[in-house]
């Protein structure tokens, strides 16, 4: 009947008025779910009539199921539910024919109008397969009801996309003995949605989520929802939250929580920037940029690189702090706060030291995260007003927090001095920077690769570089880690 109404559908033309009638006994053997779908939106008005039979001895084929997709060699079930009439129990005659074949015969007993027939089989062969089942009650008076028929499909391969954090997996050869191949690409850097073609399964063994291309993640969700991919996450402190899939593209395939409640807290990330707007940031540099585009800049690019779950908050400061940004955090805030830090301009006068470690650190204090780092842009010619900057960063290192500075200049420059001594004080680092220009190649490296403080460089690769680090206190006595 569904076949019917949508043939009809499609010859109907849409410039004149449709409608159409059914003559039905009222018990289609397939979903007209589809049907009533096109024909609503459509809006083809169906009138029926239903045939006059007596329905109340009736014996039939209500719904016979088989999985729609199945890999080769998968073992499943067929389950046929059979109807008819209540009252005394009823011996119905059935087959099965698979394709066509020899039919496969047998009985099922009606109890209160009710039976079930379950078979398991298992195919071998990639593509379509047909299941006919057909019933011969005696004395039927609505025979059309008495066959069905179910499709499933044997899909292509039984690949396995194996990624793992071991190099010699201890899952691949036990994989391997059961009939699968297994594939571990060499290169997890350049996996892309190519490498889920002809894979039935894909599993993530100990490997961190920094290891896997983020367009392979969410490649691997339309694998998993739409194309029926099978997906296992096994392993130990690089799998699961540990491992970064918390928030990741696939946190939702997996039927476990990705949180880490209390660790959680421990590894995130609170930053508060503090940026010199004064009159001297106007100053140009080399390159045709000032000291206020090498500051936003930098703090664009440290924007960019902390994860969602970071939070952040940036003051602007001249004789006072202005806030730009408060402490939140960056998942859903993040082009917001670059477009509001990327307008800062300088606006005249000197820049209050105190008034912005003071500022600063009252954000900061608003966040119970596991790392709490303030990071100051200021200009190493023109810092002053530092007023008890001391008491500020001695209570600060007390609860944990520490500071960095980048000052914008040489360590010649006037108040160099006092910024280097912030930095000490803070248990953080100072970069001196008076180059415009962003050197990507020092944004990639990683971190076992990357020089101690320099003695100058890009405000942009300084700040960027701060933010990859996990501070740790300076010793007071040698130089700073």
């Amino acid at each position: 009947m569904e076949q019917a109404l949508a043939y009809t559908m499609a010859l109907m033309s849409p410039n004149r008025t449709n409608r159409i009638l059914m003559l039905t006994d009222g018990w289609p053997t397939t979903p007209l779910d589809q049907a009533a779908e096109q024909l609503i939106q459509s809006r083809i008005p169906v009138d029926y009539r239903l045939s006059v039979t007596f329905r109340e001895a009736d014996i039939r084929i209500e719904q016979i199921r088989t999985p729609a997709r199945i890999r080769p060699g998968e073992a499943f079930i067929l389950e046929a539910t059979l109807a008819g009439p209540p009252g005394p129990a009823i011996t119905v005659p059935w087959q099965i024919s698979k394709n066509g074949g020899a039919p496969l015969r047998g009985t099922a007993t009606l109890l209160n109008g009710k039976a079930t027939v379950r078979l398991a089989d298992r195919l071998s062969t990639p593509g379509c397969s047909a299941y006919e089942m057909t019933i011969t009650p005696q004395n039927d008076p609505i025979p059309e009801n008495n066959r069905a028929v179910s499709f499933l499909e044997v899909t292509g391969g039984n690949g396995v996309l194996l990624l793992s954090g071991y190099d010699r997996d201890p899952l691949a050869p036990f994989l391997e003995a059961q009939g699968f191949r297994v594939q571990q690409p060499p290169g997890l850097n350049r996996l892309d949605a190519r490498h889920l073609s002809g894979v039935g399964l894909v599993i993530i063994n100990n490997l961190s989520a920094s290891s896997v291309p983020p367009d392979f993640l969410h490649a691997l969700d339309y694998y998993v929802r739409e194309q029926g991919g099978g997906l296992l996450m096994c392993g130990g402190r690089h799998s699961f939250g540990s491992g970064g899939y918390f928030s990741s593209p696939i946190d939702e395939l997996l039927p476990v929580s990705m949180e880490m409640k209390k660790d959680k807290m421990k590894l995130m990330t609170a930053m508060s920037i503090v940026l010199d707007r004064s009159g001297s940031m106007s100053c140009s540099v080399p390159g045709g940029k000032t000291k206020m585009d090498l500051a936003n800049a930098g703090t664009c690019q440290t924007i960019s690189l902390l994860s969602d779950q970071d939070l952040i908050s940036v003051h602007a400061v001249d004789s006072e702090p202005h806030p730009i940004v408060t402490l939140s955090s960056l998942g859903p805030n993040r082009k917001k706060m670059i477009s509001s830090v990327s307008r800062i301009a300088s606006m005249g006068g000197g820049i209050f030291i105190g008034a912005g470690l003071k500022a600063g650190w009252r954000e900061l204090q608003r966040s119970v995260a596991g790392t709490r780092h303030l990071l100051l842009f200021a200009d190493a010619d023109d810092s002053e007003e530092p007023a008890d900057y001391r008491e500020t960063l001695k209570e600060m290192v007390k609860e944990g927090a520490t500071v960095s500075v980048i000052a914008l200049g040489t360590e010649k420059s006037a108040d160099a001095g006092l910024l280097r001594e912030i930095a000490e004080l803070g248990r953080g680092r100072i970069f001196f920077c008076d180059r415009p220009g962003i050197s990507p190649a020092s944004l990639h490296r990683k971190p076992s690769a990357w020089p101690g403080p320099p003695s100058s460089g890009n405000a942009p690769s300084c700040a960027a570089r701060l933010a990859g680090f996990k501070l740790q206190p300076a010793s007071r006595n040698g130089p700073l880690p």
